[in-house]
C-alpha cells in the first residue's frame, strides 16, 4: 500500500521562523486573524498559519487536537460547525487516513472517497485564500476512490487562473497516466518548463509514460540540464536503447546504475527478460 500523504506536517519551526520575523499586531506584515488567534499562536507551535476567517475557539480546537484514527467524529463535527475551515478538512482527512492505514475502520473504497472529499474540500478554501493546496491528496485519493472526474474538474479549475502551476500540472500529470489519458504528456511537459529547481519528477514521469507507449526514442530524447544529473532516468535511457536494439550503447547508460538500484530497486517493468546487459541491475515492485 501507498505511504498516505499526510498533509499538514509541516515542522513547526517554519512557522516559528515565519512568527519571528513577524512585529507584533500593529506591523502590516501580520497576518489578519481573528481576535485572539496571535496571541494563541504565540504560545503553540502550529504547523500552519490560520486563516483570516477562523475564530479563535476553532483555533484552540484543531491545536489541540492532533489529527488521529480515534479523532474522526471530532473532525466530522468541526467540519460540521464550521464548514468553511479548511484545517477542520485537513484534521478531517488526516484522521480518516490514519483509519486506511490502520485498517479494520470501514469499508477501504468510502474511507478513500471520505478522504478525497475532505481535501478537495480544504482545497477549494485555500484557493479561496489565494494558496493552492491539497494537491497530491486530491490526486491520490481521487485515483483511489474513482472520483477522477471531479479530481479533474478541479484541476481544470486552478490552471484557468495559474496555468504554469507546477503542483497542479504534475499531479494532472499522473493522474493523465493512470487513466491512459493523452493528456498525460502535455502536463508533464508543462510541469517540466515550470518545476522546481532541481526538481526532475515530471522528466522521469515523462520518461515512463513514453517508454510503457513503447516510444523508445522520444523518451531518449527526454533531457536535464548540462548540471543535472538521475540515476534512474540515466537507466531509462539505457532501458530505451536496448529496446531499440542497441544494447551495446545501453551498457554505457546502464553502467553506474548498480549500486543505486540496489538501495532503490528499478520497477520490474523495466526488466528485460535474459538481457546480458541489465546484469546487477535490482527491479523489485
Amino acid at each position: 500500500m501507498k505511504k498516505p500523504i499526510i498533509a499538514g506536517l509541516i515542522a513547526a519551526t517554519l512557522t516559528a521562523a515565519l512568527l519571528a520575523s513577524s512585529a507584533h499586531a500593529s506591523s502590516p506584515e501580520t497576518p489578519q486573524l481573528q481576535p485572539g488567534v496571535w496571541d494563541y499562536m504565540q504560545n503553540h507551535r502550529l504547523a500552519d498559519l490560520p486563516d483570516p476567517n477562523e475564530p479563535l475557539e476553532l483555533v484552540q480546537a484543531y491545536g489541540n487536537t492532533p489529527a488521529g484514527s480515534d479523532k474522526v467524529e471530532f473532525y466530522r463535527a468541526l467540519v460540521k460547525k464550521y464548514p468553511d475551515s479548511r484545517h477542520a478538512y485537513q484534521g478531517l482527512a488526516n484522521s480518516l487516513q490514519w483509519q486506511l492505514q490502520e485498517g479494520g475502520h470501514g469499508d477501504a473504497q468510502q474511507l478513500n472517497a471520505d478522504i478525497f472529499h475532505a481535501y478537495l474540500a480544504a482545497s477549494k478554501i485555500a484557493a479561496g485564500f489565494g494558496k493552492t493546496m491539497y494537491i497530491d491528496g486530491v490526486r491520490q485519493y481521487g485515483q483511489a476512490s474513482g472520483l477522477t472526474q471531479q479530481a479533474k474538474e478541479w484541476f481544470d479549475q486552478l490552471l484557468a487562473t495559474d496555468a504554469s502551476n507546477w503542483q497542479v500540472n504534475m499531479n494532472y500529470a499522473e493522474l493523465s497516466k493512470a487513466l491512459n489519458s493523452p493528456k498525460a504528456e502535455v502536463f508533464y511537459r508543462k510541469a517540466m518548463q515550470s518545476r522546481p529547481e532541481g526538481n526532475l519528477d515530471a522528466h522521469v514521469g515523462l520518461a515512463e509514460y513514453l517508454l510503457d507507449k513503447g516510444r523508445y526514442e522520444a523518451a531518449f530524447a527526454v533531457r536535464l540540464l548540462p548540471d543535472e544529473d538521475s540515476e534512474y532516468l540515466q537507466f531509462l535511457h539505457g532501458y530505451a536503447l536496448e529496446k531499440l536494439g542497441r544494447g551495446f550503447a545501453a551498457v554505457s547508460y546502464y553502467y553506474g546504475t548498480q549500486e543505486f538500484s540496489s538501495v532503490f530497486p528499478f520497477p520490474t517493468r523495466y526488466a528485460i527478460k535474459g538481457s546480458p546487459y541489465q546484469s546487477g541491475i535490482t527491479f523489485a515492485d
